[in-house]
């Protein structure tokens, strides 16, 4: 029964390294994060999200993070 318990637990986290962004980070030192915990992101110098910020947030999900974030030059942006 333990040994379940302890299986189910390590299935229900998402790690910090399972996740790429291209041009942005996960701006926190957390490296795993629990089922439905939210991780904010950054995007680097000189790119935004698809929704023109700065930053955002994913959220760790059964199955893995809920989206893979991406981080677009704010040049494209301009126009």
């Amino acid at each position: 029964m333990l040994v379940f318990f302890l299986f189910s637990s390590l299935l229900e986290t998402c790690s910090k390294s399972s996740i790429d962004i291209e041009n942005g980070f996960i701006s926190e030192s957390q490296y795993t994060y629990a089922l439905k915990e939210k991780a904010k992101y950054q995007c680097k110098l000189g790119y935004v999200t698809a929704d023109g910020e700065t930053s955002g947030s994913i959220t760790c999900q059964k199955n893995g993070w809920s989206a893979q974030p991406t981080c677009v030059s704010n040049l494209l942006c301009l126009y």
